[in-house]
């Protein structure tokens, strides 16, 4: 992966001594976004988890907020909103590896860029690689990971921290800094370090949800490290620190693991600590009502920046936010991987709309689990949060950015982290309020999760048992990519060729986002089928919509000379040699 450097905006603090400019910062911002991370997981809020003593440290300390949510349940859309303050609908990242935050987008690594602040970013996933762009603002954005379809796509929290601090010794004493570390630990796989000290042991035995916070724990100790390195430097009571979730993670609560996919509290609750500089407020906790897009302009008005302008969110740090205040959340993952309606929804004190095919409202002060669907009772009003959405969606929008769909070496590892990546969409997503008649999110749960242990049996090569199964739930949800990609791959294992052609047209067909890997395999059972000149135009279509392929580049050059077709193969074969140069 790539660690980008940037100039700082340094001729600011020569301004200032000119007498010329506002004076050189002195207050520092750490920021701690701990991905997939549950309030239950750490002991500030009475967590059933392993110790997090450096988290409850910052708590008590600081300031807890319990009910804070996230805009998304999906990281990259969700940071996004965290550094501008936009909810998705405005900025336009609306899934992992759709697209890119727009160079238009004024984040808040920007406007401290701007004040002469010294700005770092140390992530650990390639979910927030550089290519998506929230490098914007950050002198440098360290993302060195590795990438393909056999790494992981992420680094361990030691790492990130070791990095950060390496990068922190460059910053002098008399420098303000603002520093973000992004931690993966906790998002699966659930792979616990041996050097989790303090963390207790795991065995065989030990539930997904064991391991899940002991990740949390080693996540803990590593955040310890940095709060020693800022007390070392004297630089401790001179920074704000805020630590936050980007979302959270379901273990079967409605039938839901992981997240992305559905917008229940399991997922979309998230922890949020502020610990000041000055010590205000330490041991307290706040119950208003705030989101992640109210970090950006919270940190702009408490650090002094320049206005951050139309946004979503509001400064809570200087004052809670209003008893009537509401919130947007959404989720088009479902929609985009899997054929079902979007999700979209708002929530605040009073409770909770989500809209779908199947709309739903569930009343958070008598449901907190959110068991009892009242979105049909007669008596409940709707109609507030609905047009709380329609106003949002009416709102000015960035413009979309360019895709990063030809990077497939970054899609492969988004695909390793179990993202369905496949590019920017072609055309609008459907309004957050649009009527469906596609199935909704809660109705297709039990068919989700046959899919899902479908796709386990191809990962242990049980292809002929993982057939039936998919077409149980294609039969229900005949317009799944997921389903019809996962179907297609096993007939294909099997050499039921002619059974993956139709399979694979549905795929390119019903797909919302590019399929160049779908006409890659279709073009391969046109041609081994003995139909080359269709099987070819497949390949070149794929190729069209993904160049810099070596792999279908050498295959398509081998049909094409089989076919005599040696002036377009020689064009290719110039290409490809251009591109192993262009590596070397």
């Amino acid at each position: 992966m790539r660690a980008f450097v940037r100039f700082p905006a340094a001729f600011l603090p020569l301004l200032a001594v000119a007498g010329c400019g506002p004076p050189p910062p002195e207050t520092s911002v750490l920021v701690l976004t701990l991905d997939t991370t549950r309030t239950d997981a750490l002991g500030c809020y009475d967590g059933v988890g392993r110790p997090t003593p450096h988290l409850d440290r910052l708590a008590a300390e600081g300031v807890v907020f319990d009910n804070a949510f996230s805009c998304a349940p999906i990281t990259l859309p969700a940071h996004s909103s965290l550094w501008t303050g936009l909810y998705p609908i405005r900025h336009g990242v609306r899934d992992n590896g759709m697209g890119s935050l727009p160079a238009s987008a004024r984040s808040l690594a920007e406007r401290a860029e701007e004040r002469g602040y010294r700005t770092g970013a140390f992530v650990a996933s390639v979910v927030l690689d550089p290519a998506f762009g929230l490098d914007q603002g950050f002198e440098r954005y360290d993302a060195e990971i590795d990438e393909g379809e056999d790494a992981h796509g992420e680094r361990p929290a030691r790492e990130v921290v070791d990095a950060a601090l390496t990068w922190l010794d460059t910053v002098a004493e008399d420098e303000a800094f603002l520093l973000w570390l992004h931690f993966y630990d906790p998002h699966t796989p659930y792979e616990a370090r041996e050097h989790a000290a303090g963390c207790g042991p795991l065995s065989a035995a030990s539930s997904n949800r064991e391991r899940y916070d002991r990740e949390v724990c080693d996540m803990d100790g590593e955040i310890g490290r940095v709060l020693a390195a800022l007390e070392d430097r004297g630089a401790l009571d001179d920074t704000l620190i805020l630590a936050i979730g980007d979302h959270a993670e379901a273990f079967g609560e409605h039938g839901e693991y992981g997240h992305t996919a559905h917008c229940f509290d399991t997922t979309l609750r998230v922890p949020w600590i502020v610990r000041f500089p000055d010590g205000r407020g330490a041991g307290s906790r706040r119950a208003d009502v705030v989101s992640l897009v109210d970090v950006a302009p919270s940190l702009t008005s408490f650090l002094d920046l320049e206005s951050i302008g139309d946004v979503d969110g509001r400064d809570v740090l200087s004052a809670p936010a209003p008893a009537d205040r509401g919130v947007y959340f959404e989720s088009y993952y479902g929609y985009l991987a899997f054929g079902w309606s979007p999700i979209a929804g708002w929530l605040d004190a009073d409770g909770k709309y989500v809209h779908t095919s199947a709309p739903e409202f569930y009343d958070l002060a008598s449901d907190p689990d959110e068991l009892s669907n009242r979105g049909g009772d007669p008596g409940v009003e709707l109609r507030r949060y609905q047009r709380a959405i329609a106003e949002l969606a009416d709102r000015p929008r960035l413009e979309r950015a360019d895709a990063v769909a030809s990077d497939q070496d970054l899609l492969a590892s988004l695909r390793g982290l179990g993202y369905i990546a496949g590019g920017a969409v072609q055309g609008d997503l459907p309004h957050p309020l649009g009527q469906h008649e596609l199935p909704s999110p809660t109705a297709m749960i039990p068919h989700y999760e046959r899919s899902i242990d479908a796709l386990a049996m191809t990962q242990e090569g049980r292809f002929a048992e993982a057939v039936p199964v998919l077409q149980e739930v294609r039969a229900v949800n005949p317009r799944n990519p997921f389903v019809l990609d996962l179907l297609a791959n096993c007939l294909m294992a099997q050499q039921r060729l002619a059974e993956a052609e139709p399979v694979l047209r549905e795929l390119i067909e019903f797909a919302v986002t590019p399929q160049p890997a779908a006409h890659a395999r279709l073009g391969a059972v046109l041609v081994d089928t003995g139909r080359t000149d269709e099987g070819i135009e497949e390949l070149l279509r794929s190729h069209e919509l993904s160049p810099g392929r070596p792999r279908l580049l050498r295959q398509l050059i081998g049909v094409l000379r089989r076919e005599g077709r040696d002036q377009e193969a020689e064009a290719l074969a110039r290409e490809l040699s251009e591109l192993r140069e262009a590596r070397n």
